[in-house]
């Protein structure tokens, strides 16, 4: 596509791909697809390693590794938020009208709260995944 001044210019897409095609930190991504490409490096590289113990347990499917994709992002973003939390505390606190002093909980620890939930909730969809490809086994056998 040509620009104003006569210089070539990348469409939108092709410098997407290009995005996608970088890997700031060098992580290996042997196995990972194109469709992980919104992960940082920090998701990839936790998505390896979840990815390498699942793998050793049993054999995944397309399903479980959509699972460990998110279960890679919500320990990052865990690991994130309990580090802010044990730097900056879990309250803060406020002078209201009055003068008086009181403490409110910080939006992170809320955020925290929350990651931890996601995160049980998607421990519970792999392991109950699991159970039923091995009761499935056990159906089709008879």
């Amino acid at each position: 596509m040509q620009g104003d001044r006569g210089v070539e210019k990348k469409s939108d897409s092709t410098a997407l791909t290009a995005n996608i095609d970088s890997n700031p930190k060098g992580v290996k991504t042997k196995g990972t697809s194109r469709e992980a490409a919104w992960m940082t490096a920090d998701q990839l590289e936790r998505f390896a390693e979840l990815r390498e113990e699942w793998t050793e347990i049993r054999s995944l499917d397309a399903g479980d590794l959509a699972i460990l994709r998110m279960m890679a992002c919500v320990e990052t973003e865990l690991a994130k938020l309990q580090r802010f939390i044990n730097t900056h505390s879990p309250t803060y606190t406020v002078r209201g009208k009055s003068g008086d002093n009181y403490s409110r909980a910080r939006p992170e620890y809320q955020q925290l709260q929350e990651a931890r939930t996601r995160l049980c909730v998607l421990i519970d969809k792999i392991t109950q995944r699991g159970s039923d490809l091995d009761h499935a086994d056990d159906f089709i056998a008879l």
